[in-house]
């Protein structure tokens, strides 16, 4: 009777490890976004304070299929600038309703003091901002007042 149940156990876990493949930190913490040409992308998304404040610093490039979705407590002039980022980056704000409020093509890295670096963005309340690597607007043809799904 023992070796039946032990069978029977072995085959359940057997089992049990055929589902999916378990989800990376990087996959929890990720979403998918559809652009209004139905692309998709997937971003990572930095909603810790230290998370936000790093953003794209420090990484030497984005593929064109990732980004950094940032996502804020509530819509606020949510301004961001380019200190210590190594690599050109698109930046597109969105409002609660992730509608396109306001973009940056190609701001460019900023290796100087820190006061001398510009600021982007904050001209319209948004909620979220999504970082790309530079071109990608162009390429996904967004425009002011479309919609972003996630």
């Amino acid at each position: 009777m023992w070796k039946w149940r032990l069978t029977l156990l072995i085959f359940i876990l057997t089992l049990a490890g055929c589902g999916e493949p378990e989800q990376t930190a990087a996959d929890i913490r990720s979403r998918t976004i559809t652009m209004p040409g139905g692309q998709k992308i997937k971003a990572e998304l930095l909603v810790r304070q230290l998370d936000i404040l790093t953003g794209a610093r420090y990484r030497s490039s984005i593929p064109p299929d990732r980004g950094l979705l940032f996502m804020f407590a509530s819509p606020g002039p949510y301004k961001f600038w380019m200190y210590k980022v190594k690599i050109p980056v698109d930046m597109i704000w969105l409002d609660s309703n992730q509608i396109i409020v306001e973009m940056k093509e190609s701001a460019p890295p900023c290796q100087t003091a820190s006061e001398q670096c510009p600021m982007y963005g904050g001209t319209y309340p948004s909620q979220f901002v999504l970082e790309m690597g530079a071109g990608m607007i162009t390429q996904y043809n967004l425009k002011l007042g479309q919609r972003l799904d996630f």
